[in-house]
């Protein structure tokens, strides 16, 4: 089954009942567009919300809401009961990534900052220049996060920078990767989970991180990993144009679709009764499959 949306899907993640679809649209040469579609199971459009600016990535750390990193450099705190939207203005560049942890948001830009963002006063309590590359100040840092004992960032730099989430004091950098860094989570306060354009997952033990735990090639950049929320903690991971690979929870390929990723696969999540969903930009399509 297959739904095709009025503008590009770029991200998507299931939520309280709802398969949320978040879509970044070139309007013209400086502007860009952004709406939250949800859909029910069989690809039905529920609702939509239309926002200011293009999204990469958004979080739903409640039930009823819905964080965005947005285009136009702002953050987007969505309440999914009367789908009303505050806007949080952080950066005067496009933001890339976001991630939520208590009562703080990590945040990063396609010009090398990052921003740690008090959700609940809207102000920028701190920031960093943290990454750039050879000749110019400008990298974009494609992911973040944040935990209770680090902060990390990861970007076209090749690069992953670890941060003290307190102070933003260098907690160190981890190298060895081939391409740039698009994808990372704390899989707990000691493990960090990588992603990059090289065709790699690795796995890392913050102790010591000179070298990876676990590595796993991928058919393609891997942009997005997803964690299975409860029976076996498997993960799903969106590899662009290598489409989608079913990991087990210690990295073991179960299954991969390539064929899914002919049209630039953004993201998969799973669904209910062993299902999931997948988008790809450049066809504008959800769509389903089974594991």
């Amino acid at each position: 089954m297959v739904l095709t949306l009025p503008q590009r899907p770029a991200f998507c993640s299931y939520h309280n009942s709802s398969l949320i679809i978040s879509t970044y649209q070139l309007e013209t040469s400086s502007t860009r567009a952004g709406t939250l579609y949800f859909l029910d199971p069989a690809l039905l459009v529920k609702n939509s919300i239309e926002l200011p600016a293009g999204i990469f990535r958004f979080e739903c750390p409640k039930p009823d809401l819905c964080v965005s990193a947005l285009t136009d450099g702002s953050l987007a705190f969505t309440n999914l009961n009367d789908n009303t939207s505050t806007f949080t203005n952080v950066s005067e560049h496009m933001l890339l990534d976001l991630s939520l942890e208590s009562d703080h948001c990590l945040t990063s830009d396609n010009k090398g900052n990052i921003y740690l963002v008090d959700v609940n006063s809207g102000s920028v309590e701190k920031h960093a220049n943290a990454h750039s590359l050879p000749y110019t100040s400008d990298c974009e840092i494609w992911t973040c996060s944040l935990g209770q004992d680090f902060a990390c960032s990861g970007g076209e730099d090749a690069v992953v920078r670890l941060w003290c989430p307190r102070t933003f004091s260098s907690l160190g950098v981890i190298k060895g990767f081939e391409a740039g860094v698009t994808f990372t989570k704390f899989v707990n306060d000691k493990t960090l989970l990588t992603g990059s354009y090289d065709h790699s997952i690795r796995l890392f033990d913050l102790r010591n991180f000179k070298t990876p735990i676990k590595e796993h090639k991928t058919a393609g950049g891997v942009w997005h990993i997803e964690q299975e929320h409860d029976g076996e903690k498997r993960w799903l991971a969106s590899c662009m144009y290598g489409g989608w690979e079913l990991l087990d929870s210690e990295l073991i390929s179960i299954k991969t679709d390539i064929a899914a990723g002919s049209n630039l696969l953004y993201g998969v999540t799973f669904l209910p009764n062993n299902q999931l969903a997948y988008v790809t930009f450049n066809d504008y399509s959800v769509s389903l499959s089974s594991i």
